[in-house]
């Protein structure tokens, strides 16, 4: 009975010292629930922030984006009236053109008349330079011929002259 009743003790210590143990795992395992329901709490506070930030920088970037899309759709639409306008003011100097063209082109069939009168005109002064320079070498030769009359006159009339004088001193 004596060895039953230290075993008994010694089990009923063991039975205590297991209660103990027992009482200071739950006490473990609870302040370990404790700890992991305060990560999980923290992590599922982190994730939220980490879920709300991605969230509002998405919400950033689609602004952004928006925005840039935005501002590109402007600049097309100018460069698009731009290019109008310049489409617009093209067709005006090429009408403009086109006009000063018709003009030179008329200005041109005018000049072309008139130099083509002219020409004639200068034939018809040439023709009448060609006839009066025929006129003139004419009169050239009628002229020569006079001289020659003349001169021949001189010396008929100094050759009577002379005669005469002859006559008259022989008469004196």
């Amino acid at each position: 009975a004596s060895d039953r009743n230290t075993e008994l003790s010694t089990t009923q210590q063991k039975l205590k010292e297991s209660e103990t143990a027992r009482d200071c795992l739950e006490q473990e395992l609870s302040k370990v629930k404790s700890d992991k329901d305060a990560m999980e709490a923290d992590l599922n506070k982190k994730l939220r922030m980490h879920i709300e930030q991605r969230s509002k920088d998405r919400e950033d970037k689609n602004e952004h984006e928006t925005d840039m899309l935005n501002d590109l759709t402007q600049k097309l639409q100018a460069n698009h009236q731009d290019y109008e306008n310049l489409q617009e003011e093209k067709l005006k100097a090429i009408t403009a053109l086109e006009e000063k063209n018709s003009s030179l082109q008329f200005d041109l069939k005018a000049s072309q008349t008139k130099i083509a009168d002219l020409n004639e005109e200068i034939n018809v002064k040439e023709a009448e330079i060609g006839h009066l320079t025929q006129m003139l070498s004419q009169n050239e030769r009628k002229v020569n011929v006079l001289k020659t009359e003349r001169d021949n006159l001189h010396s008929d009339l100094s050759r009577t002259s002379g005669k005469v004088n002859d006559i008259q001193t022989e008469m004196q």
